[in-house]
């Protein structure tokens, strides 16, 4: 019980890869982790990113959530109690978006099935209610074994962090546009914002993403 308390005051300290960050003023943290579970979702399941984005529905509505309440809204409890299990033994927080990743494949064939933004939202925050017990086990089993990489996890950090560092905000972007770009080479340039593009607090949040790459490589226009 001790050992578990010392990585539970860990997990909430003021530095190093903690939980604590994604509840300080700003939300800023949380805002970054929103984007790195948008490009990551781009990667491993770009026709439902797309169709998200096409219902007009940002990974804000339904993910943050996920994450600020380690899973405890809206998956049943037990759920959130095998999420800290693997929170208390592992060095970061990464475990948050793989379980992310995992719960929007498994939603993926329903999702993709529905064109309606409230059916959408709907059965993002209803349907794992009703996964039975193998269900879940499932997709906490592809949390910690799933194809996401630390190499792909950090190469989402970098894409994110040279986009806020070059706008000082999280900007919304075209996904056609940048697989346009894509088409003319490897390396991908992300372009100017949207019209009426917003920051990630907004309800319209958008990421530049490229479909079916591993870890986008980022080129920063000229301001």
């Amino acid at each position: 019980e001790l050992v578990c308390v010392c990585r539970l005051f860990r997990r909430m300290m003021s530095s190093g890869p903690t939980l604590r960050r994604l509840y300080l003023p700003g939300l800023e943290f949380l805002q970054l982790e929103l984007s790195r579970f948008e490009l990551l979702l781009s990667t491993h399941a770009p026709q439902l990113h797309q169709h998200l984005l096409d219902a007009g529905l940002p990974a804000l509505l339904y993910a943050a959530q996920w994450l600020m309440t380690c899973y405890a809204c809206p998956f049943p409890i037990h759920v959130a109690a095998r999420v800290i299990d693997m929170l208390l033994q592992a060095d970061d927080e990464a475990v948050l978006l793989r379980l992310g990743l995992a719960v929007m494949a498994a939603l993926q064939q329903g999702l993709l099935q529905l064109d309606d933004f409230e059916a959408l939202i709907t059965h993002l925050k209803v349907q794992p209610l009703s996964w039975p017990m193998h269900v879940h086990r499932k997709v906490l089993d592809e949390a910690l074994h799933g194809p996401t990489s630390n190499a792909e996890l950090a190469a989402a950090t970098a894409a994110v962090q040279a986009e806020f560092s070059r706008l000082g905000r999280f900007s919304s972007f075209s996904s056609h546009q940048l697989a346009a770009q894509t088409a003319q080479g490897p390396a991908t340039t992300v372009g100017a914002a949207d019209k009426g593009g917003s920051s990630c607090s907004s309800s319209s949040m958008r990421l530049a993403l490229v479909p079916g790459t591993m870890g986008p490589r980022t080129q920063a226009s000229a301001a």
